[in-house]
């Protein structure tokens, strides 16, 4: 089973959390199970600092609960906005990773190995520090700028990388710009793997490891190297009525998105395995002609991809040549 995050691709399970009196408590399957919770900063209560946790078992399957917010004395409390993501919605007796977010951004990240024990209140304060940001740019193999393509930093706890950093709004997450360049604000000291991807296509499919921060220092900024990328482009086919033993296709193969205005590679029409013919990918709306027999006929078309844009998968059209 593979880890889930909650932004990057949805998550397994959630908590509930109630007040009694000073502390945040949670009810746990088997015992009453309370963690109390105040987070500081400065010396001072800390408010705004909303609290998740996760986990991870033996299968590797992610377990994630959003508890609360803090309050103006620093104690954290369920907030109408809690979110949960799965079942079941208790947070029970084990080891969990807490992480404590701020979205001013003006403190980083505080990461807390907690192990919960069934019947028992455990403490888990926290006390915020500056935050750091790391900075960098994304390029293609062949070293052009890329755009609109979204970098997250994601904190390596154990063996394990979790979505603390992207699981709460847009904190450590930055889209990069015309330049390519992006910035990741809100860390805190840990141990970050950087990936990228796109948002807009459903569970990031693009998501892999493409780089890591180490934070040590608090109010830091990082440099991080150059990270290349072989963007993952989508093709729209259509086509127009076959006649005279001739059908059209249609195809686009749309990257513009990324600031790449020749993708190069060809896309290519197939008739099972037979390569009917081949064109020159431009990034603009292009007809490739092919000579088809009477009757009906299954066409594959495929970007084959370049050094800077991957491959498509494969499309298929019914054509019937009269």
């Amino acid at each position: 089973m593979k880890l889930l995050s909650p932004r990057l691709a949805g998550v397994a399970v959630a908590a509930a959390a109630l007040v009694a009196g000073s502390v945040t408590s949670v009810q746990a399957e088997t015992a009453d199970t309370r963690v109390s919770v105040r987070v500081t900063a400065g010396g001072a209560p800390q408010r705004g600092v909303d609290l998740i946790a996760e986990k991870v078992d033996e299968d590797f399957n992610g377990y994630t609960a959003y508890l609360g917010v803090s309050g103006s004395d620093g104690v954290v409390r369920p907030s109408k906005g809690s979110r949960f993501w799965g079942t079941p919605r208790t947070l029970e007796p084990g080891t969990w990773e807490l992480a404590f977010v701020d979205h001013a951004e003006e403190h980083g990240t505080v990461f807390r190995t907690v192990t919960l024990t069934a019947g028992t209140n455990t403490l888990a304060d926290a006390v915020m520090e500056p935050a750091s940001t790391a900075r960098g740019r994304l390029l293609t193999p062949s070293g052009l700028p890329l755009k609109n393509v979204d970098v997250a930093a994601m904190a390596v706890r154990g063996e394990t990388s979790l979505g603390f950093s992207v699981a709460m709004d847009e904190n450590g997450v930055d889209s990069s710009r015309s330049d390519g360049s992006y910035a990741l604000h809100g860390l805190g000291r840990a141990t970050y793997e950087l990936t990228t991807g796109e948002r807009l296509m459903d569970g990031w499919p693009l998501m892999s490891r493409r780089g890591k921060v180490v934070v040590t220092q608090p109010g830091t900024t990082y440099q991080v190297p150059d990270i290349r990328v072989r963007v993952q482009p989508t093709m729209s086919v259509a086509r127009t009525k076959a006649r005279r033993g001739v059908a059209v296709v249609r195809a686009k193969l749309l990257v513009q998105r990324f600031g790449i205005s020749k993708p190069g590679g060809t896309i290519r029409v197939y008739e099972g395995r037979t390569l009917l013919t081949k064109v020159r990918a431009t990034g603009a709306t292009q007809s490739l002609r092919v000579r088809l027999p009477k009757g009906e006929h299954r066409l594959r078309i495929k970007y084959a991809g370049s050094k800077d844009v991957r491959p498509t998968a494969m499309k298929h059209l019914d054509v019937r040549v009269r």
